[in-house]
C-alpha cells in the first residue's frame, strides 16, 4: 500500500484555496516528499473536463479530480486539491475512493472572499451576470468535520500552510523533524 495521501482544499470561490494547496504542495516538496498540485479551475481550463456547473456537472468533475488524485497516489505521489467542491456528498464519494484524505476547509468569510476576487466574478455573479455561482445562487455545503480548518482572513498563507503541515504530522501523514 502506498504512503501517499490527498489533500483536498475546499471553499468558496476566491477564499485561497489554490494558494494555500500550491503552497503546502511545494513544502511537502521542500522536505522531500513526491507531490503536486491539482488546481479545479486549471483542470477544466486544461479541456479534462467539459462539464457545465450543475449539481451531476460539477459532481462528474470532481469525480475526474478524484480518479488523477488517486492515480497520483497510486504512484507514491502526495495529491493537494484546490476545489470548491461544493457538495458535502461530492466530497465523501472522494474521501471513499481516496481513502487516505485529509479535507482542508479554508474558511475564509463570504465577503473576505468578495473583497480578494482578483478577476471580478464574484461582483459579476451579485449582478446576475453569472448564474450557478457557489455562494450567490448555488449552494456551498461547509465541511462538517474536515481534519483542519483555516481562515485566510485570520492567518496569513504560510501561517496557514505550517497549521496543515502541522495538522498532517499529528495526523501521522509525515513526519516532521
Amino acid at each position: 500500500m502506498s504512503t501517499a495521501f490527498t489533500v483536498w482544499c475546499t471553499g468558496l470561490p476566491s477564499c485561497g484555496k489554490s494558494e494555500l494547496g500550491r503552497d503546502i504542495s511545494a513544502a511537502l516538496q521542500r522536505d522531500g516528499h513526491r507531490a503536486t498540485f491539482i488546481s479545479s479551475s486549471e483542470h477544466r481550463a486544461s479541456g479534462k473536463t467539459t462539464v457545465g456547473f450543475s449539481e451531476a456537472d460539477r459532481h462528474t468533475h470532481l469525480m475526474t479530480i478524484t480518479e488523477d488524485a488517486r492515480t497520483l497516489m497510486n504512484q507514491g505521489v502526495i495529491a493537494v486539491v484546490a476545489a470548491v467542491s461544493p457538495f458535502a456528498a461530492s466530497r465523501a464519494v472522494a474521501r471513499d475512493r481516496l481513502e487516505r484524505f485529509v479535507e482542508v476547509h479554508v474558511a475564509t468569510p463570504k465577503p473576505d472572499c468578495i473583497d480578494a476576487d482578483r478577476h471580478g466574478t464574484w461582483a459579476k455573479a451579485l449582478n446576475g451576470e453569472i448564474r450557478n455561482f457557489t455562494g450567490v445562487d448555488h449552494p456551498y455545503e461547509a465541511p462538517g468535520q474536515p481534519e483542519i480548518v483555516v481562515d485566510l482572513s485570520q492567518q496569513s498563507v504560510s501561517d496557514a500552510r505550517n497549521h496543515c503541515l502541522d495538522k498532517l504530522s499529528m495526523l501521522g501523514f509525515i513526519a516532521i523533524d
